[in-house]
C-alpha cells in the first residue's frame, strides 16, 4: 500500500511546491494573464499551474519508477509541448507555430513510440474499420485535435483540470475493470490527477484565499490534452485494450464536442477555425445567468454523464455502431443549441432555461453578445 501511495503524494507535493516557488517569479518573467477584452479577472494572474502539474508528474514517474520503466517518450513528448505552450503564454505564437510544434511531436509519438490508432472498431456495423497505412496521419490528426480540445475548453477557472480529472478517473477504471491491474493507463493518470489537485487548490481557492491565483496557461491544457488522448490511445489498442475505440469519444465527450461544434460554426460564419470568440458553452451558460461555479459545476456534471455512460456502454458491451450512432445523437444536438443561441441569441436562452433567467444579468449580457456580433460581421 505504502509503494502504491507514494508516487501520487509525490506528484501532488511536488505540483504544490513547483507552483509556490514560481508564482512569485512569473511576473518578472512576464509569464502572466492580463485583463482584456475577452478576459474579466482581476490582476496579472501567473501563468505557472500547468508547468507545476508537469513537474510533479515527472518527478514522481522519475523518483518511482525504474529506470528501464520509465515512459521515456511520453516525458519528452510532454515537456517539449509544455515548452512550446510556456513560451505561447509569454509571447502569443501564431497558430501556425503552434500547429506545427504539435504535428512534430505527434509524429514523435506516432513514428519513435509506434503509439498509433490502427483500428476504429466497428463504426458502422459492417465490420472492424482498419486503418493500415493511414493510421499514421489519422492519430497525428487525432493527437492534435486532442490537445486543442482541452485548449478550447480552458475558458474559466478549474474547467480544464476537472474535465481531465474525470476523463482520467474513467480510463483508469475501464482499464481496471478489464485487466484488474494497475497498468500504465491506471498508473499515469493517477499521477496527473494527483498533480492536477494542487492546481485547483490555488485556481479555484480551495483554502479559503490563503493560496494566491494561478492559471495553467496553455502550457498546462496542452499537456493534458496530451496524456489523455496518449492514454486513450493505448486503452482502445492492441489486442490487450481495455475499452473500445468509440467509448473514447464519450470519455472527453465535452471538450471534443464543444471543439467540434465552435470550429463548424465558425466555418460556417466564415471566420477561422481558431479565432476566438465567446461561443464556447461556458460562455452560454454565463450569459444565461449562472455565475462562473456554478457554470463549472454544471459542465462538469455533463462531462460525469456522458463518461459514465461511456463506462457503462462499454460494461454492457454495447455494439460499437449503436455507440457511436448514440454519441453523433448527442453531439447533434449540442451543435444545434450552440448554432441557435450564436444565431438566434435571445431564443436561444429562452430555450437553454426558460424558468431560470435573471433578466437584469441576462439583459445586459445578451445585449453586448448581440452587438458583439453585428460588428463581428461587418468588419
Amino acid at each position: 500500500m505504502e509503494a502504491f501511495l507514494l508516487p501520487p503524494i509525490t506528484a501532488f507535493l511536488v505540483s504544490f511546491i513547483s507552483i509556490k516557488i514560481m508564482d512569485p517569479l512569473a511576473l518578472g518573467v512576464g509569464l502572466v494573464d492580463l485583463p482584456s477584452k475577452r478576459k474579466h479577472h482581476v490582476g496579472a494572474i501567473p501563468l505557472v499551474g500547468g508547468i507545476g502539474i508537469f513537474v510533479g508528474v515527472l518527478v514522481a514517474l522519475v523518483v518511482h519508477v525504474p529506470a528501464p520503466k520509465v515512459p521515456v517518450l511520453y516525458l519528452v513528448s510532454a515537456a517539449l509541448l509544455v515548452f512550446i505552450g510556456a513560451i505561447d503564454d509569454r509571447h502569443d505564437l501564431s497558430v501556425r507555430f503552434r500547429l506545427v510544434g504539435q504535428v512534430l511531436i505527434a509524429s514523435l509519438m506516432v513514428f519513435a513510440g509506434n503509439i498509433c490508432l490502427t483500428s476504429l472498431g466497428d463504426l458502422l456495423g459492417l465490420g472492424s474499420i482498419e486503418l493500415g497505412i493511414w493510421a499514421y496521419p489519422f492519430t497525428i490528426f487525432a493527437v492534435v485535435a486532442g490537445v486543442n480540445a482541452f485548449n478550447f475548453i480552458d475558458g474559466i477557472d478549474g474547467l480544464a483540470g476537472l474535465l481531465s480529472i474525470v476523463a482520467f478517473g474513467s480510463i483508469g477504471m475501464l482499464t481496471f475493470i478489464s485487466h484488474s491491474e494497475i497498468s500504465q493507463t491506471v498508473f499515469i493518470p493517477l499521477l496527473v490527477v494527483s498533480a492536477i489537485v494542487p492546481y485547483l487548490m490555488f485556481n479555484l481557492g480551495l483554502m479559503g484565499g490563503k493560496l494566491k491565483k494561478v492559471f495553467m496557461g496553455d502550457a498546462g491544457s496542452m499537456f493534458l490534452g496530451l496524456s489523455v488522448i496518449w492514454m486513450l490511445i493505448i486503452g482502445t489498442q492492441g489486442e490487450t485494450r481495455s475499452f473500445s475505440p468509440v467509448i473514447a469519444l464519450w470519455l472527453v465527450a465535452i471538450p471534443l464536442m464543444d471543439m467540434g461544434a465552435i470550429i463548424i460554426r465558425r466555418m460556417k460564419d466564415g471566420q477561422s477555425p481558431s479565432s476566438p470568440d465567446r461561443g464556447h458553452i461556458h460562455h452560454i451558460l454565463m450569459r444565461v445567468g449562472y455565475s462562473d461555479r456554478k457554470t463549472l459545476l454544471i459542465i462538469v456534471a455533463l462531462s460525469i454523464i456522458f463518461a459514465g455512460s461511456g463506462v457503462v456502454l462499454q460494461i454492457l458491451h454495447m455494439p460499437d455502431y449503436i455507440c457511436f450512432m448514440l454519441f453523433l445523437g448527442v453531439f447533434g444536438i449540442y451543435n444545434y443549441i450552440l448554432d441557435v443561441f450564436h444565431n438566434e441569441p435571445e431564443f436561444g436562452v429562452t430555450l437553454i432555461s426558460k424558468s431560470f433567467l435573471r433578466g437584469e444579468n441576462v439583459s445586459q449580457d445578451m445585449g453586448y453578445y448581440s452587438r458583439e456580433r453585428k460588428e463581428a460581421k461587418y468588419k
